[in-house]
């Protein structure tokens, strides 16, 4: 199945460049077009990069290596990860970039609780 690519090219003030490409309708029409050694060294490829990102961020909220492997171990490519967000922490954020007047009316709301 044909599709529409674009690509934005920065170094070329922004130019878009567009584009018609013919990747197959499903994985087997891909194989016959391409091979299967194309289409796993691709699908390698891509999966290898996704797990890259995903070590590093979690690196970087400080998982240890051994928290990092066990998280890579339950990976699936083309799964999200899950996303766990502290709701005080949000909170916290949020109120930190608030006016001096708004977080005094927060913190009377909440007084009044």
């Amino acid at each position: 199945m044909s599709e529409a690519i674009s690509a934005k090219v920065p170094k070329a003030n922004n130019r878009v460049v567009e584009g018609i490409i013919d990747l197959g309708d499903n994985l087997d029409d891909a194989i016959a077009k391409f091979s299967a050694y194309v289409v796993y060294s691709n699908f390698k490829a891509n999966a290898k990069i996704t797990a890259q990102s995903r070590m590093r961020s979690l690196a970087e909220k400080g998982k240890s290596d051994d928290e990092i492997q066990v998280a890579l171990s339950a990976w699936k490519p083309g799964v999200a990860a899950e996303r766990v967000v502290d709701p005080m922490a949000s909170i916290m954020s949020k109120f930190a970039s608030l006016p001096a007047d708004k977080q005094a009316e927060i913190i009377d709301k909440l007084s009044q609780r």
